[in-house]
């Protein structure tokens, strides 16, 4: 096998992919000599996957090894030495997925002190932690913009022997807590696989007051986008909102088929917040969510006082005082169309300012049509001796004509991708919603779809 890719290198490839096949690991023994003869001058990519790694290896991957090297992939690959620097002068990328290190007793440590490495991905099995360590050196922290983490599910090898996992976490934890606050200066976060079922949820890693954690959790004072797949985020969210707090660039935030609990306890904390959106994709169901109604929750020195929500109005019920100054937001609880203006209310901090009334649509009382909206349906807003309607419209009445944060940006081009993603919101939640109100068979619609 050596020899061929000897041969090969001769060529001076610029991407060079070595496999192992059918769970046999190929032992790349004479690897180093091949290149030490000229074979990797143009050598920039190289993909190693289910291969013994050798001590004489090591050089490769230091100062000079592959002197253009710049993606690197190391993949199901076993470590024969306890100690490996990946210190590339060119490397931009990295890619470590599954490696087992072939001491089960004093285990491996890979130390990442590449200069210009840009990007960063590392996936293992928890368990991994207790024969792997990763540590990044401060010169490879400087330039990461991109850094992935992904937790496998553990699945044992013939080859894992004495690789089980311990009673103890407690250094397991220790380790991915100091290797996540290493990543403090990327733009780009990507977690996966945090989850209760393996005894790791998010909260273990980003919560400073864990007694597993030896240092504060840091500032991420460059991150911009953070993408959270297949994490449990633990009840309320609050462990993630303490976490933003220290990413003050923070202006997208994923969340891909996250479990989480998410109770009225967040209900009313929505004032003296940042105008950050986050699409929340939990469970796959696509939903623009407010950043500021949420990211305030995890302030501990506000006071709230939970909202009492007034009973439905039904036929029978009096109407409440008309057009005596007092501004009323009519609504039904059930309603997606009434929740945004409900929610707008809410995230402008005006619960004292505008009283809901809650209507029942399947009971609805004559003088709602009658005397309120002529259109009879919610939302609709009485303000200053007038009524007005329509969900959207009522979002930017309400964030223009009352005091609070304001939920819109103001720059002319972010507005208008603004109103482009709430034209989009609106069109998906009507197709979406209209067939569950619909007493019309949908079904030949539905197969004559084009979607």
């Amino acid at each position: 096998m050596c020899r061929w890719i000897c041969r090969g290198l001769k060529l001076s490839p610029a991407a060079l992919d070595l496999s192992g096949a059918d769970g046999y690991r190929v032992s790349l023994t004479s690897l180093p000599h091949c290149v030490s003869g000229g074979g990797a001058r143009r050598l920039t990519r190289l993909r190693l996957d289910s291969v013994l790694l050798q001590r004489d290896f090591r050089d490769l991957l230091g100062p000079g090894g592959l002197p253009v090297l710049e993606d690197l992939e190391i993949i199901n690959a076993v470590l024969m030495s306890k100690i490996w620097w990946i210190g590339s002068d060119t490397l931009t990328s990295l890619t470590f997925v599954n490696a087992y290190c072939h001491s089960t007793t004093s285990g491996c440590s890979v130390r990442i002190a590449a200069p210009r490495l840009a990007s960063l991905r590392l996936e293992f099995p928890l368990v991994r932690l207790a024969t792997i360590s990763f540590k990044m050196t401060s010169d490879a922290q400087a330039c990461l913009a991109q850094a992935s983490i992904r937790i496998l599910d553990q699945t044992y090898q013939e080859d894992d022997v004495g690789e089980r996992e311990p009673d103890d976490n407690e250094d397991k934890m220790r380790d991915l807590c100091s290797l996540i606050d290493s990543l403090s200066s990327v733009t780009s976060l990507h977690l996966s696989g945090f989850q209760e079922t393996k005894q790791l949820l998010l909260r273990q890693v980003l919560d400073e007051a864990n007694p597993w954690r030896l240092t504060p959790v840091p500032s991420f004072p460059n991150l911009t986008s953070l993408v959270l797949e297949d994490c449990d985020v633990g009840n309320n969210l609050r462990t993630l909102w303490l976490f933003l707090r220290s990413t003050p660039a923070i202006k997208r935030l994923a969340l891909n088929s996250c479990g989480f609990f998410l109770s009225d306890s967040l209900a009313g904390h929505h004032r003296n917040a940042s105008d950050v959106q986050i699409t929340h994709a939990s469970r796959h169901i696509p939903v623009l969510v407010n950043y500021a109604a949420m990211a305030a929750a995890a302030a501990p020195s506000r006071s709230v006082t939970k909202e009492v929500l007034p009973p439905a109005l039904g036929a029978v019920s009096e109407p409440p005082p008309l057009f005596d100054g007092t501004t009323r937001l009519y609504i039904c609880y059930i309603c997606p169309f009434a929740q945004r203006a409900w929610v707008t209310r809410n995230c402008k901090g005006l619960q004292d300012e505008i009283k809901l009334v809650a209507i029942n649509l399947e009971d609805k009382p004559a003088w709602y049509k009658d005397k309120v909206y002529p259109q009879g349906t919610v939302p609709s807003l009485e303000h200053n001796g007038k009524v007005t309607g329509e969900s959207l419209d009522l979002m930017k009445y309400i964030d223009s004509n009352f005091q609070g944060p304001a939920l819109l940006p103001q720059d002319p081009a972010k507005r208008q991708f603004a109103d482009e993603l709430i034209g989009y919101a609106d069109a998906f939640t009507k197709a979406l919603y209209a067939p569950l109100i619909s007493k019309v068979d949908m079904s030949d619609e539905a197969g004559n779809s084009s979607y």
